[in-house]
């Protein structure tokens, strides 16, 4: 089937209209708030919100597999926890600055968003793995190669970059505490089905590939 056909025009078109509607709000928003000092925030808003609508289309998993669906337990866990960290992160750089690293600016905002490109970029990749992946099959090609969970390893560079970005040492802290504990849990809770549904294979995966940080093999 050509390439064009294979296109879901509603949902390209929806997508495409609300992407330009976040990025327009965000620029006003942060350009009204830190006048002349706006590019940082509009940056990452820009770099978030892409993000987002191209996982929002492909109708990406939360995090991992694709194959089992993500405990909403954990799922709606973190995005409690997620999105209030982010909205204080950028509070605390815009409004607050309770926290900030201020001697480290500019470069600790650049090192963050150049830090959530790089985990955008590893989660678009692996979501490209399980497009191509054939349906109710272990995903072991890719990224999946090094690590049993690159979406998991890409959002934990995403969340503490944004505290980067954002210039919060409070939100470093956040980050560690209860964003990669939480992501530790749904790991362990992923695992879990993965190894009911797939025993010999699953079992087999977790002896020669590490779950988080990639080993690179010759």
């Amino acid at each position: 089937m050509p390439f064009w056909k294979r296109i879901r025009w509603g949902r390209l078109i929806w997508t495409v209209l609300v992407t330009f509607y976040f990025v327009c709000f965000f620029r006003t928003l942060f350009s009204d708030a830190m006048p002349g000092k706006a590019l940082i925030p509009i940056i990452f808003a820009i770099a978030f919100t892409v993000w987002m609508a191209v996982e929002y289309y492909f109708e990406s998993p939360f995090f991992q597999s694709g194959v089992v669906e993500p405990s909403q337990l954990w799922k709606s866990l973190f995005a409690l926890f997620f999105y209030p960290f982010l909205g204080y992160c950028t509070a605390d750089f815009v409004w607050t600055r309770w926290t900030q690293m201020g001697p480290l600016t500019p470069w600790i905002n650049i090192l963050g968003i150049l830090v959530f490109a790089f985990g955008s970029v590893l989660r678009l990749d692996s979501l490209a793995d399980l497009v191509r992946s054939p349906d109710n099959r272990l995903v072991r090609s890719g990224l999946f190669r090094f690590s049993r969970h690159p979406r998991y390893l890409a959002t934990l560079l995403q969340v503490v970059a944004v505290p980067l970005v954002f210039s919060s040492w409070s939100g470093v802290l956040l980050a560690l505490a209860l964003g990669l504990p939480l992501m530790l849990l749904e790991i362990r809770n992923e695992e879990a089905r993965l190894l009911a549904r797939f025993p010999e294979d699953f079992a087999n995966y977790q002896k020669t590939v590490p779950a988080l940080l990639p080993r690179f093999r010759k």
